[in-house]
This record gives C-alpha cells, sequence and structure tokens, in this order.
C-alpha cells in the first residue's frame, strides 16, 4: 500500500486529536457567545449572586393579572457605570421568569422621562464622579415602579444592583396583596419617642406596613395585629410585660429589641438594667439578656476628630454572614448587621418550642462589668476585661412554639441598632433585617430569604488583624499570578519534550 510522504500513523493520530480539539473550543465559542439566547446559565456562586431566589420564582408564580416593571435610568448614568447594564439584566430575568403576564419596560429618563419619573414620584439624585482632573457632579435617575391593577410601589432611587431583587420582589410582593399587614410598635424606653429617636426605622417601615403605635399606661394589643415591635426595654413596665406575655401565649409573634445596660451618651458610662418585668417577658420565650457590654475587634470605628477614618471601637460591633445562621430565612442572604454597646443573651435548653442564635460574634470577644467605661481615648478601659472573658456570644436569637403553640419571637440584646444612630455608621442593613424579621413573624418565610448580592467574605477575610492579612494576601497574589503560571508553562514543556522523544523513537 502506497504511503503519503512524510506521513506517519503518529503524525496522523496528532491531527486528527488536534481536529476534534479545535472543534470542541469553536463549539464551546459558539454556545457560551449565545449562552443567553439559549436560555444557557449556571450560577457557582455559593451565595447565588446570579441567579433569583425561589422566593421570587414562586411569588412571579402567583402574578394572575398584568405587571408592569418600569425602570427609569438617566443616560448619563450609563455613561458613568455599568451598574445600570447589571439591573438591566436582572430585571430581564423577572421577565422570563415571569412569562406573558411580567413586562418590563426600560425608560430613559430625559425630557418626556424624566417628567414622567418625577409624576411617579421618583427623584433625580446627585452622584459624584471623576471629570478629568476634578471631581464632577450630575443629577441622575435610576430609580422603579411597580404596578398591580390599581396598585403600585415605588424604588425612588436604587444605584447599586446587589439590592435590586430584594426590594423589587418585595415590592411585587406588597402590591400582589389586596392589604398591608399591621405592626404593633411599642416602646419600653422613658423619654424615647417613634418619630424622633426611630424617625429613619418609621420612614422605611411605613412604605409596606401599617403601624400602630401602642402607648398609655396598658396597652393592649389589638386582635387584627399580624406582629408587635417592642423597642427598647429598658424601662419596660409590668403592664406592658403582661400584654405582650398574654399575646405571645396566644400564638402572637414579636420582635423585641432590649439592653441589659444602660448608657449615658453625654457621659459614655453605663450602668445593668434591672428590670424584673423584662426577664419575665423574655423567660417566657426562652432568653435572658446579660447585665454586660459585649465588646469585639471586628468593629467600626468611632469619630473623635483626630484619626482619619476613626478610631476603632470595640463595643460597635460589626457583623456579617460569618456571624450569622445560615439556615435560619431571617440571616441566610442577609448581609449582618451592626450594634451598638449591645448585651450578650443566654438561650434556654428549649423543652418547650425551638429556638437558636441567629448572629453572634467572633471567637475573640469579650465582656465588659462595672465599672462600665466606654470612652474611645482610653483603650486600656476597653480592653480591660478581656482575658477574663474571651468567648462568642449570642447578639441575636429566634424561638418558636416557646410562649405559645404558634408563636415566633426574634430577641436582639440591643435596641439602639434600629434608631437613628445607624447614621454614625452608615448601617442601613439593620432596617432590612427588622423588614426581614417581621416577614418571617407572619409566616413569610420564603420572603425573608430573599437575595441581597454582596460578596462573601473569602478565607483571607477571617484572619481579623490588618497586617497578617495584608502580608498572606501579597504572598497568595504573588503566587497565582507569578508562581502557578510559571509551574504551568515549566510543566507543559516537560511534556513537550518527552513526547518529542517519544515520537523521535516510534519514528526510528
Amino acid at each position: 500500500m502506497d504511503r503519503v510522504r512524510g506521513s506517519t500513523p503518529v503524525s496522523r493520530t496528532r491531527r486528527v486529536q488536534w481536529g476534534v480539539t479545535l472543534l470542541v473550543i469553536a463549539v464551546c465559542a459558539v454556545v457560551l457567545a449565545n449562552a443567553e439566547l439559549l436560555g444557557i446559565a449556571a450560577d457557582l456562586t455559593p451565595e447565588e449572586r446570579f441567579s433569583l431566589s425561589d422566593a421570587t420564582y414562586a411569588l412571579l408564580d402567583d402574578v394572575d393579572d398584568p405587571l408592569e416593571i418600569r425602570y427609569y435610568v438617566s443616560d448619563r448614568l450609563r455613561e458613568l457605570s455599568d451598574e445600570p447594564q447589571r439591573k438591566e439584566a436582572l430585571l430581564r430575568r423577572y421577565s422570563d421568569a415571569g412569562g406573558a403576564n411580567v413586562r418590563v419596560k426600560i425608560v430613559s429618563a430625559a425630557d418626556d422621562g424624566a417628567r414622567e419619573a418625577e409624576e411617579a414620584g421618583l427623584r433625580a439624585e446627585q452622584i459624584q464622579h471623576e471629570n478629568g482632573d476634578s471631581i464632577g457632579v450630575s443629577s441622575v435617575y435610576s430609580g422603579l415602579t411597580v404596578s398591580y391593577l390599581d396598585r403600585s410601589r415605588m424604588i425612588p432611587f436604587l444605584f447599586g444592583h446587589g439590592q435590586l431583587e430584594y426590594q423589587l420582589s418585595n415590592a411585587i410582593y406588597d402590591v400582589l396583596r389586596a392589604e398591608r399587614p399591621r405592626v404593633a410598635v411599642m416602646l419600653g424606653t422613658h423619654g424615647e419617642e417613634l418619630d424622633v429617636d426611630y424617625a429613619e426605622l418609621v420612614d422605611e417601615l411605613s412604605d409596606r406596613f401599617q403601624l400602630v403605635e401602642l402607648s398609655g399606661e396598658k396597652p393592649e394589643i389589638p386582635d387584627d395585629i399580624d406582629a408587635v415591635l417592642l423597642l427598647g426595654a429598658r424601662d419596660l413596665t409590668g403592664a406592658q410585660s403582661q400584654e405582650l406575655r398574654r399575646y405571645l401565649d396566644g400564638g402572637g409573634r414579636a420582635l423585641l429589641t432590649v439592653d441589659g445596660i444602660r448608657i449615658d451618651l453625654n457621659t459614655l458610662e453605663g450602668e445593668p438594667v434591672e428590670n424584673e418585668a423584662l426577664d419575665g417577658l423574655l423567660d417566657s420565650v426562652g432568653f435572658r439578656v446579660e447585665p454586660y457590654a459585649v465588646m469585639d475587634e471586628r468593629s467600626n470605628p468611632i469619630s473623635d476628630g483626630t484619626a482619619p477614618g476613626g478610631t476603632p471601637y470595640p463595643p460597635w460591633i460589626r457583623t456579617d454572614r460569618r456571624n450569622a445562621s445560615p439556615d435560619h430565612p431571617v440571616t441566610r442572604f442577609s448581609a449582618g448587621i451592626d450594634f451598638f454597646w449591645p448585651s450578650p443573651l443566654l438561650i434556654d435548653d428549649f423543652d418547650n418550642g425551638r429556638g437558636g442564635p441567629l448572629l453572634v460574634t467572633t471567637p475573640g470577644a469579650w465582656l465588659q462589668g462595672e465599672p462600665m467605661r466606654f470612652h474611645p481615648d482610653e483603650p486600656s478601659v476597653l480592653y480591660r476585661d478581656r482575658d477574663a472573658s474571651v468567648g462568642s456570644y449570642a447578639l441575636a436569637a429566634w424561638s418558636e412554639n416557646a410562649a405559645g403553640e404558634g408563636s415566633r419571637a426574634i430577641v436582639v440584646g440591643d435596641s439602639d441598632f434600629a434608631s437613628n444612630l445607624v447614621f454614625y455608621t452608615g448601617s442601613f442593613q439593620n432596617y432590612m433585617f427588622v423588614e426581614r424579621s417581621i416577614l418571617w413573624l407572619f409566616g413569610e418565610d420564603q420572603m425573608a430569604t430573599v437575595h441581597t448580592r454582596r460578596r462573601d467574605p473569602g478565607a483571607l477575610d477571617r484572619i481579623e488583624p490588618e497586617f497578617p492579612r495584608l502580608l498572606i494576601s501579597r504572598i497568595v497574589e504573588s503566587l497565582n499570578a507569578v508562581v502557578l503560571p510559571v509551574m504551568l508553562l515549566l510543566a507543559g514543556y516537560l511534556r513537550l519534550r518527552r513526547r518529542r522523544k517519544i515520537d523521535q523513537g516510534e519514528r526510528a
């Protein structure tokens, strides 16, 4: 049999292998380029940042009549950021999942679009951006409206796409309901006023719930209340405690923000809270608040006017998903919350009902007892009791059926976390925690789990001291950027030389 000059079985096999490899690469490239058209997608992130929540899919299945989502966005914002494109991609997922009943429309907020946005109640926001060698300011729109039957909701302004699904799905949930849930609010600290000390929280909750403030010496919780919110309990009265216990014994649901210490904001000194009415209320749902202050290295700074960025302040604890229970609906996709002088919670063994922690400190947290001093310029006092009390402490917890059949309760060992103090640290995710808690309390477990798209802390983020974390980060970066590629190239070169020697031997 004739043989083609210069052709051997080995070389023909090599050509076939190269041909198959190039064909596979070409097919993969075509599929990836048209993945959106083909409906092919895979979200490999552990927190599912690029896919809709199961709760959102279930919510869209309940849409029986036309629902319209209108996204108003300025062309200028498109030029400055890729966030509008990310939001539009997520909105297309809503349209695809909702089918014919869900319509998404993108409206350019220029001229007529801007007037339409203003008539819908949206507002333009001033954003800063680089403009050559200076900082420019532009007025832009980035808001949404949701319309269903004769009901509508709006999101006045949303820059990043991270909270879009949470806010949009909850807006859809609200317009699908004919009536807003009723939430009773009770204050348990003398001198506090709902519209003053908790003004921002009230503004957030009023868009979604009917708030009913309970006041007077003998408050009564109406029968049509879906959940109760207790804000502060340092001076909780016997009448308030008795009414809350009656409500919980009958299967009621409550979010209780309590304190084990009392802080004088003028002197930054504290003292234990001694309140039998509070102790009895917490005991009925399976908890106890300890009369200590919890401190942690993972904290927010406090501004003293001297150090840039502020001074590290252990009593202002910062938590994230590393501190949160991954199994409970309220914290499964929570970004964590910030605390201001919190107290630790003791959790019952729950012979009746069940429960557990929602948010805990790092293992390196510690307690401070009397005398309590929280001056940021006295670090020796802040760390005074560290060696004797270092450990992990529960800051928020939940229970179910502990007080009565059907009852649910969430207890947070800090009432300031929901107050206007969030402005000092920009901790507006605290209000989202309150919303999620209320949804879980009256049985909307799925809606409490709707995503917020934030990057989960990585393995290196678990290293709390800054210098070792930065050093290890540089080492890992060097390994990934230099050492591993060089090793791969060297392994490929050695393998190529070996195969050439084998081929030469076979030809010989």
